[in-house]
């Protein structure tokens, strides 16, 4: 069984390196403070997508936009999607998603249910 004092120092090494943070941490940091926060995000992730489900007519549709990509332009209009055994296959064109995404907005808002209404299948 080690000492006390042999002990005390591994837990006061330890601690030490808790605190230091590590080479990734700093070069997030120095890309944030010196280029903005959007540089430290570029920092952290290479991509970032966003996936919606959007309900027309009783149809579920699938879209994808892409919000970011590190060090290029990116195409922030959203394509529909579909998922197939070979992986996903994206629309070559955004104006599908645009026509969907105008045939929901022309629906108008969705009714409320009435608050007395029992919800619960009871």
């Amino acid at each position: 069984m080690p000492s006390l004092s042999v002990t005390l120092a591994f837990a006061g090494a330890s601690l030490l390196l808790l605190l230091i943070p590590g080479p990734a941490v700093l070069y997030i940091v120095n890309r944030s403070v010196s280029d903005g926060r959007e540089a430290g995000l570029s920092a952290v992730a290479e991509n970032i997508i966003a996936l919606h489900l959007a309900a027309l007519r009783s149809e579920n549709h699938r879209l994808m936009t892409i919000l970011k990509s590190r060090d290029r332009r990116t195409d922030m209009r959203m394509r529909r999607f579909e998922i197939h055994d070979g992986g996903i296959v994206l629309d070559e064109n955004h104006e599908r998603a645009e026509r969907i995404l105008r045939d929901i907005s022309s629906q108008g808002p969705q009714p409320t249910p009435a608050a007395d209404l029992k919800l619960t299948g009871v």
